[in-house]
Formats: structure tokens, sequence, C-alpha cells
């Protein structure tokens, strides 16, 4: 039972995650087949676009991510939903903010 209930909470986290950042159509988001994070694509193109967004995701909104360069796609970023859902979707409404600011 506990894990049923762990799993509904990921999917609930997951699916809020995807409803925000798909509020901007321009984020192109992958999302997960089964882990707790999802990639979405940085907004400018370049060889460490990734990086130069998580740089901005943590200076401007206090949002840590992983560049995508750590898994051999350095145009992306790694977002964890793993935290508890009211900070996932302020994560997502403020990656939001910082993609329509950059892009």
């Amino acid at each position: 039972a506990a894990v049923a209930v762990m799993v509904s909470q990921f999917a609930a986290r997951r699916d809020a995650a995807l409803e925000i950042l798909r509020s901007e159509p321009a984020i192109r988001v992958i999302p997960p087949n089964g882990a707790f994070y999802l990639y979405v694509k940085a907004p400018a193109a370049g060889a460490d676009s990734g990086v130069v967004f998580a740089g901005r995701l943590l200076e401007q909104a206090d949002v840590a991510v992983v560049p995508g360069s750590a898994f051999l796609t350095p145009d992306w970023v790694r977002v964890s939903y793993a935290a508890e859902q009211a900070q996932v979707e302020e994560a997502m409404r403020r990656l939001v903010a910082v993609y329509r600011s950059t892009a």
C-alpha cells in the first residue's frame, strides 16, 4: 500500500510539472518513462546551452537542475520532481519564467 501511495504521488508531481511546462508552447519537454525526472530543451542553441540555462535557473530563480551534458545531451537540462508537490510546481513556474526571459 505504501508503494502505491508513493507511485501515485510521483505521478501527480510529474503531471503537474508537465502541465506547467507545457503552458509555454516553445518549451520542448521529454516526459519520463518511469523515472522521477524529465528533460527540458534549453532555450538557446550552442555547445553549452544546457550548462548556460542551468546556470541561469540557479542564479535567477534558485532552481537547481542538471545540465544535459552530464548525460551526453548538451542542449538539454534534467529536472527532478523528487520533492514536495508545492516545491515542484513552484520550481516549474520559475523555470518557465526564466525560459521566457531568455528565449
